[in-house]
């Protein structure tokens, strides 16, 4: 586990530097640009991401490190260069290339998960009720042998006492 977060953690350190060499080249050559925007299409775009990781069978960090801080800086690019036209241009490619994952990972996350999560509650209060029906079945059996028990206790005192009355020289 943490082999994958240093994973992630060196592929972001790597992109950021890749994307500070891009923005200065684009600088150099006499189109500088704006990075207001950068943070909040980061976040949306990252916020896609990990929704779409509950959708795939299998998530490299790192890969998913590189892939959203790819399409944050090519959609601040082309939202310089070209336009708004630029900006949706590359959402669309955000949507193409997490769409059907993030809608799987959506249907997890807030319908398959919270009904896993009840099934294991309902079967954890199942086992629970099993076991005090065992607990409670073997409390009466054990009050059926204790009044057994006395009834035995009371029919040999009454033998006793009635072959008592019949000896008399006993």
């Amino acid at each position: 586990m943490y082999g994958k977060v240093i994973a992630a953690v060196a592929a972001f350190a790597g992109c950021m530097s890749v994307l500070g060499m891009t923005f200065d080249i684009f600088r150099m050559v006499g189109h500088p640009i704006n990075q207001s925007g950068f943070f909040p299409l980061l976040v949306i775009i990252a916020a896609i991401a990990v929704v779409a990781s509950f959708g795939r069978e299998s998530t490299q960090p790192w890969v998913e490190v590189c892939r959203v801080l790819a399409f944050a800086g090519i959609a601040l690019i082309f939202a310089n260069l070209f336009g708004p036209i630029g900006l949706f241009a590359i959402l669309a490619g955000v949507i193409v290339a997490y769409g059907y994952p993030a809608l799987a990972g959506w249907n997890y996350l807030f319908i398959r998960r919270p009904l896993e999560q009840r099934a294991m509650n309902e079967e954890s209060f199942s086992a629970k009720l099993n076991a005090d029906t065992e607990l409670a079945e073997a409390m009466l059996r054990h009050e059926r042998a204790r009044a057994a028990l006395v009834d035995a206790e009371d029919a040999v005192a009454k033998a006793e006492q009635t072959e008592g009355l019949r000896r008399p020289w006993g």
